[in-house]
């Protein structure tokens, strides 16, 4: 049987066979350009400063504890701190009220979801959302309150 093999010479260059016609390879070309001026203005410029810095006066008179800055820095501390004790106060109470449901409310306990009591599902599964939820209102709380004071500062 003989062999139908073609010999090419290794110096030898072939041309392959385009894929795409002219008119899609530029099509390709100018939207992968589209694309890489997209994610070039997107890109945050790493030049720039983290955050404008706050004037040297009002960072002295907060440094100092001068009456105006002590004022400030005390409704900052007093609206974080309120901020952190209703949150835990929050939390306290779901998970201390767990067993006063049981005591008070036993027929609805032993209801059952997935194979588990009510409570333990709770407890095991759902304790860890209103955990997250908790955690999320307070970081953006105490974000926005740590925004509006250095509004106020500057």
């Amino acid at each position: 049987m003989p062999r139908n093999f073609k010999i090419i010479h290794p110096v030898e260059k072939q041309e392959q066979p385009s894929r795409y016609n002219q008119a899609e390879e530029e099509a390709v070309l100018r939207e992968l350009a589209e694309l890489e001026e997209l994610i070039e203005s997107d890109l945050p410029d790493l030049n720039a400063p983290l955050y404008d810095p706050p004037d040297e006066e009002t960072l002295q008179e907060v440094a100092e504890q001068t009456t105006y800055g002590a004022v400030f820095l005390n409704d900052l501390i007093r609206r974080q701190r309120a901020l952190s004790l209703s949150v835990a106060v929050t939390f306290l109470v779901i998970l201390f009220s767990l067993p006063l449901v049981n005591y008070f409310l036993s027929s609805w306990v032993a209801f059952e979801v997935l194979g588990f009591q009510i409570t333990w599902f709770f407890l095991g599964i759902l304790i860890y959302p209103l955990i997250w939820a908790l955690a999320f209102y307070f970081v953006t709380t105490a974000d926005k309150y740590e925004e509006q004071f250095t509004k106020l500062v500057k």
